[in-house]
């Protein structure tokens, strides 16, 4: 009896032995797949948007990273088990690592094969469930499939099946273990919960794209803080930082794209955290794989917190805002615009027509057409009732001279080949209801003019539209006071031939395209701009302004509804736009300037402020840019809302 019984306990220690291998072995294939896929997850939709390529071709680089031990043969498949025709959709630059999702799609999906002799790895997303090889999908999971309109676009698995060797099993007559895990994981898509970056920097290739070196001249740097008390400061590069297109040292400071100087005494270049939540610096150059051209490695040089990976936003959400397809509206805007500043006689007898000489007094007509295409010079000069106004030429006004348009809708300047509207030393006043000879007294014209509601109507808003400056000293040039209460401005490049007209940047669709070799934001111009429809249209202010954007709703407009809601300044021109030394400028709204670079040396005081700046490149030279922008007040960028284990 004793020998049987012996012979019946080693059999089951033999088994029990094995399976603990078995488990051991288990658990390891769970937590790797469990940690790629978390990793996948944060790639798949990084923009907001599904990509399959993008989340399995991460997972897949972390199941690597703790498996060294393995070396993979891999195939690519897409959903249905087709071979796709790029050899690697995991290298930077493929097409498929930029195509989208289709909802209950197979061949629009991602499907990774990474064997190592009995370790065989599936990294699949979309992903379908119920699987039918799982049969806890029709048991416990019965009914958690994902959300149903994303068609399996939004979950990602790995699967994973080993086999272990028989050790004692033998003697139970056990020729091998197989075992077979999975993990599953699910990306909450979409536009909800989106993020409020205050710099949104477009450039695609060089370096400097954002930089601060406030030297001895003092400031702070660049700060953005949070935007409520869950959404913290956001600050996003588009560029990929690439050696070939100048990244190395002498396009810049020490060649990064992200750059603060580490001296002056401020912070450098920070992104305060909403309580609990990190700020965000994101960098594409980080997510592409050269993070030493993407900021300097030293903490010294106050660059907070440290850059994560980002995907290229593009200008999309803003043309999908201001400028969609369905409601294009400021391409409305600039073709109106340019019928009127073309036109040498007022449209209609319903308007007034005055000449160069009537630069004086007040005028209570309600549509002005001044007709003086050599340049209008007014004196001490009031529109006190005037909701459209024409100048056929620029406009100057002059050290201690003043314009004053309280009631002004809209605004067009003719301009000319050198000059759009100056404010050389004299005083601007637009949808204000007062203007002094201070620089207090220029925030207090805007008083009861801003926010949801301000004066009374939705009609309280103007739009200035300027044509005009080819050359210096540019089309929107502030030297001395100005307050643009509730206006929107919009630069549309020289004015030229009736047949021509300035032709704006392609709308983009969010997606990086590694075609786009240009190193502003893609698409490319139309062929059909007038070769000098980008140059020297640019914004100088040596002033002080008062700015604020049309603001009549505090909660953020449906794509395409929005109008000019948050619009303070749209130029498509290229060259440098510029706050000198003494400038001021208090700002509230979006300004947008994808092609152009943006220098400031003392913008103002370091008060947060309810701006946005989207623009090719930005750099503080001097003084403190500090940042706080409001969700319903500005663009936002898509963020992953969530991402969970389903399995």
């Amino acid at each position: 009896m004793a020998a049987v019984a012996m012979v019946a306990i080693l059999l089951i220690v033999a088994i029990v032995i094995d399976f603990g291998f078995v488990r051991f072995t288990r658990q390891d294939s769970k937590r790797s797949a469990d940690t790629a896929v978390a990793a996948g997850l944060q790639d798949l939709a990084s923009d907001g948007v599904a990509r399959p390529w993008r989340g399995v071709c991460t997972a897949l680089q972390f199941l690597q990273s703790n498996r060294p031990e393995l070396t993979f043969t891999l195939s690519y498949r897409n959903g249905s088990g087709a071979p796709i025709a790029e050899a690697n959709p995991c290298i930077v630059g493929s097409t498929s690592r930029t195509t989208e999702c289709v909802a209950s799609t197979p061949s629009s999906w991602a499907w990774i094969r990474a064997t190592a002799g009995n370790f065989v790895a599936d990294i699949k997303s979309g992903y379908l469930t119920p699987d039918p090889a799982f049969a806890e999908d029709a048991a416990a999971y019965a009914g958690d499939n994902g959300v149903a309109i994303r068609g399996s676009c939004d979950q990602l698995a790995v699967i994973i099946a080993d086999t272990d060797p028989v050790y004692f099993g033998t003697v139970a007559g056990a020729t091998s273990y197989p075992t077979t895990i999975r993990s599953v994981g699910r990306v909450t898509l979409g536009s909800e919960g989106q993020g409020v970056p205050a710099f949104l920097m477009l450039e695609r290739k060089r370096c400097d794209v954002l930089s601060e070196a406030v030297g001895t001249g003092g400031g702070q740097g660049i700060i953005v803080d949070p935007a409520t008390p869950t959404d913290p400061g956001i600050i996003h590069v588009d560029s990929s930082a690439s050696p070939a297109t100048g990244c190395n040292g002498n396009n810049g400071p020490a060649g990064w794209a992200v750059y603060s100087s580490g001296i002056g005494g401020g912070p450098g270049i920070v992104a305060n955290p909403a309580g609990s939540v990190p700020g965000i610096i994101a960098i594409h150059a980080l997510e592409i794989g050269t993070p030493p051209a993407a900021y300097p490695s030293s903490t010294a040089t106050g660059v907070s917190p440290t850059p994560t990976t980002g995907a290229v936003v593009s200008r999309a959400p803003v043309d999908e805002k201001y400028n969609p397809t369905s409601s294009p509206t400021i391409s409305d805007l600039h073709r109106n615009a340019y019928l009127l500043a073309t036109r040498t006689t007022a449209p209609d007898a319903t308007w007034t027509t005055l000449t160069c000489g009537d630069n004086n007094g007040v005028f209570t007509a309600t549509k002005i057409f001044v007709n003086c295409p050599g340049g209008f010079s007014p004196d001490t000069l009031t529109f006190s009732s005037a909701t459209q106004v024409v100048f056929n030429g620029p406009v100057q006004i002059s050290n201690n001279k003043s314009l004053f348009m309280p009631a002004a809708q809209q605004v067009i300047v003719g301009g000319s080949s050198s000059q759009g509207l100056e404010v050389k030393g004299g005083r601007l006043g637009i949808n204000s209801t007062a203007f002094l000879d201070t620089d207090a007294g220029v925030g207090a014209a805007c008083v009861g003019r801003e926010g949801p509601g301000a004066g009374g109507s939705n009609t309280n808003t103007t739009r200035l539209v300027i044509f005009g400056g080819s050359s210096t000293p540019g089309a929107l040039d502030i030297s001395g006071r100005a307050a643009l209460c509730q206006t929107f401005v919009y630069l549309a490049g020289p004015k030229v031939s009736s047949n021509q007209t300035y032709a704006r940047q392609a709308v983009t669709n969010g997606t990086y395209d590694p075609s786009c070799t240009s190193d502003r934001p893609c698409a490319a111009d139309s062929t059909t701009s007038p070769a000098n429809a980008r140059q020297n249209a640019h914004l100088v202010v040596s002033g002080f302004v008062r700015w604020s954007a049309p603001n009549q709703s505090s909660t953020q407009p449906a794509a395409g509804a929005a109008g000019i809601e948050d619009l303070a300044f749209w130029t498509e021109t290229d060259t440098l736009s510029q706050v000198k030394s003494g400038g001021q400028v208090e700002a509230f709204g979006v300004f947008f300037l994808p092609n152009g670079r943006l220098e400031m040396r003392s913008p103002a005081s370091a008060t947060p402020r309810d701006a946005q700046f989207i623009s090719r490149t930005l750099r503080l030279v001097q003084g403190t840019l500090r940042m706080k922008p409001t969700p319903g007040n500005n663009v936002q960028i898509p963020v992953i809302r969530a991402i969970a284990l389903v399995r």
